[in-house]
């Protein structure tokens, strides 16, 4: 084997996620395999658009399932029990499909779920909230215990981050008057005006939520008669295409993937 295919077999046999890249995934389990995949079919798709005419695709293939098979069953994704390692490419490309759809049902359950816990916030409750939270900053100032305060500080910066995003999810409040209220229970009572400014920014928020909730939903869409298709408009849509195979990167900082 000559030198230029000792380097292409060696960048067919590079891994397509390292064990930094899965450390730093979520933890929610549905959200880890998004994430996962979507680095995973990222390096196929490049490894893919780098092969020359005259070598198989089929390594390439291997390593993106290798890497996504076993994430699936690690996960416990709906529906990947019935996934199996396939043996040539029309079977590869069947399964990248089904793949595919199953991410986007993830996906589409994510962001309702994200919806349910986060809401939108107007310009004029964002600076309230602002001015609330700079007053619980002024309030911690007063704590003697630098750890104490490096860990509501921690919290608070979370929470200013959440306010100025599209949509404010609730954990950083939560996390923020979890911890206000344990140290005022130990003892760190000049920390309660802290507890009662975050108790108003949860009051705001919450009636934010409130009033978007109560706004009407667009009706669903009507259903679209399906097409017949022929026989060979089928085989034809099986057939593997190197370019056709999308992947998809985070683009929204509100919706983890």
């Amino acid at each position: 084997m000559n030198q230029s295919g000792r380097t292409k077999t060696r960048e067919q046999c590079v891994a397509y996620i390292t064990k930094e890249e899965i450390a730093a995934l979520p933890e929610d389990p549905e959200e880890a395999f998004i994430e996962l995949e979507a680095i995973v079919r990222q390096r196929f798709q490049e490894a893919l658009d780098n092969l020359s005419e005259q070598d198989s695709e089929l390594p390439l293939y291997h390593r993106y399932m290798s890497a996504v098979l076993p994430a699936a069953q690690h996960y416990l994704i709906a529906g990947a029990g019935t996934w199996e390692r396939p043996a040539n490419l029309d079977q590869y490309s069947q399964l990248m499909t089904d793949i595919d759809y199953c991410v986007t049902e993830i996906k589409l359950k994510i962001v309702a779920r994200v919806k349910r816990h986060s809401v939108a916030l107007d310009g004029a409750t964002k600076s309230k909230l602002r001015r609330l939270l700079d007053e619980v900053r002024q309030t911690v100032d007063k704590l003697d215990d630098p750890i104490k305060k490096d860990r509501l500080y921690s919290r608070i910066n979370a929470l200013q981050e959440e306010i100025e995003r599209e949509r404010t999810k609730f954990e950083a409040l939560g996390d923020l008057f979890i911890v206000a209220c344990q140290y005022v229970a130990e003892g760190a009572k000049e920390l309660e005006p802290a507890v009662r400014l975050v108790e108003r920014i949860g009051a705001a928020i919450g009636v934010a939520k409130q009033a978007e909730d109560a706004r009407p939903r667009l009706p669903p869409p009507p259903k679209r008669i399906a097409q017949q298709r022929h026989p060979e408009q089928d085989a034809a849509r099986r057939k593997p295409n190197r370019t056709s195979i999308s992947f998809d990167k985070k683009t929204d900082d509100e919706i983890p993937f």
